[in-house]
């Protein structure tokens, strides 16, 4: 009975120590956490004030180059002032020469249209002049041949002309003959009387 008394104090001052080293144990690794939690609270802290510090810095840098480049910048946004606005008026310069591009397109189409138009109508001008020259070739021909037949009468007729008043005259200078009896057996003096 001893003994098992003994065994049963020695395993509870086992378990004591057991406990007892859990417990230290435990609470070197809660201090560990909070110093390393407070390490970490420390950095971030540092972190942020050197953030904010850079921050601090580069709005100043950023005030500075805008006060130093104010005149650069306002000229720079004039000058993309200017090109837009004449970018924009470029592109209703466009628009209107697209416009005019189209209306100088459909007048040319129509253009070609009445030019092929006025083609076939020379066309057919020409055949009805060549034509009408053929006809009036023709009917020059036709004239000269009358006039030509017209000018041998007339000379025919002068010529005829001529010949009758040739022989008019020629009537007019014959003595007017006067029958004279019939003799049958005519002296010679008196047949020559007769004529």
């Amino acid at each position: 009975m001893n003994k098992c008394q003994n065994e049963k104090l020695s395993m509870e001052k086992t378990n004591q120590l057991t406990i007892d080293h859990l417990k230290l144990v435990s609470s070197q690794a809660q201090q560990n956490s909070k110093s390393e939690i407070e390490e970490l609270r420390a950095r971030h802290s540092e972190a942020v004030a050197q953030l904010h510090k850079l921050l601090q810095q580069q709005q100043s840098l950023a005030n500075k180059w805008r006060t130093a480049h104010s005149d650069s910048i306002r000229q720079f946004e004039e000058s993309a002032k200017a090109m837009s606005d004449e970018l924009t008026e470029t592109k209703k310069q466009y628009h209107q020469a697209q416009q005019k591009l189209q209306a100088n397109e459909s007048k040319m189409k129509s253009l070609s249209t009445k030019n092929k138009q006025h083609r076939e109508t020379e066309k057919k001008m020409a055949k009805s002049l060549k034509l009408a020259e053929s006809h009036i070739i023709k009917t020059a021909e036709e004239l000269y041949g009358v006039v030509q037949k017209k000018n041998s009468l007339m000379r025919e007729r002068g010529v005829m002309a001529k010949e009758i008043n040739l022989l008019q005259s020629q009537l007019c200078d014959v003595p007017t003959f006067i029958p004279k009896p019939y003799i049958e057996n005519p002296k010679p003096d008196e047949a020559d009387e007769l004529y």
